[in-house]
């Protein structure tokens, strides 16, 4: 009897894969369709999801969504091929935006401060600060969810940054 299982099993295994149909998860398991599925299903271009690690823009010829890592973005922009509905800010030595300080800039990464937020429903717990060196593409958050500031280039001295905005998670009641 477990023989004829194993084999039902096996044979499972070998007719099935034609048949799944491949889809993309984003983190706590949340279905994201690519972005054309997602305008086939009568989702606008600005309201298009985008799965983790990847920026919302929006081709400006044909209004087009597309999904592409942050350091892309950059790039996308400065020859006007897309629109971005995230922020692009820029530091410089000595100036803080949400959770990064940027102290030094380097011709290819930043050294600074990030700072970690707490969550604060009843307490005001000081906000605490680890040395962050950030390469091209590499982020900075404050741990919390509130939003993510990815280095996506460096110019003149200057950092660029691509601020993405998110829902902040609840706090934890203990």
């Amino acid at each position: 009897m477990l023989s004829v299982l194993k084999a039902l099993f096996l044979v499972s295994i070998l007719v099935l894969p034609g048949s799944l149909i491949p889809v993309t998860f984003a983190q706590n398991s949340t279905l994201i369709l690519l972005p054309l599925k997602q305008l086939k299903n009568g989702t606008s271009p600005q309201d298009v999801k985008c799965k983790e690690g990847f920026v919302l823009v929006i081709k400006t010829s044909d209004s087009f969504p597309a999904c592409v890592k942050p350091t892309s973005v950059y790039r996308l922009l400065s020859q006007n091929w897309v629109l971005i509905h995230n922020k692009i800010i820029t530091l410089k030595g000595g100036e803080k935006d949400g959770p990064l300080l940027v102290q030094n800039i380097f011709t290819d990464h930043i050294f600074g401060l990030n700072y970690k937020a707490l969550c604060k429903p009843l307490q005001m717990p000081p906000e605490s600060s680890v040395p962050v060196t950030l390469h091209l593409g590499e982020t900075a958050n404050d741990d919390f969810g509130n939003y993510d500031l990815t280095l996506i280039k460096i110019h003149n001295g200057t950092a660029v940054l691509l601020k993405i905005a998110h829902t902040p998670k609840p706090c934890a009641l203990t």
